[in-house]
């Protein structure tokens, strides 16, 4: 196992241990080690899309079956009293 890993899963080490088992993830694929700054700055720059469109589809899908209750349910039981 690796010694990052190891340092993760293992909540007895220390502080001091776990920054010295991680110093040796220079060779992990899954690490972005070299960032290009102009494909950063084109991420940001496109903005939070995909939340802004789960919001929307959330907001959207309750309103829905707020609608649906309201046409369904509470309408053709009519006034109460």
């Amino acid at each position: 196992m690796h010694p990052s890993i190891i340092a993760i899963t293992n909540p007895a080490m220390n502080s001091q241990t776990t920054a010295g088992a991680l110093e040796g993830t220079d060779d992990l694929p899954g690490l972005a080690q070299d960032v290009d700054e102009t494909s950063v700055e084109q991420i940001v720059a496109r903005g939070p899309r995909g939340a802004i469109a789960l919001c929307v589809l959330s907001v959207a899908l309750v309103l829905a079956m707020w609608l649906a209750f309201y046409f369904w349910v509470f309408l053709p039981r009519g006034t109460i009293g």
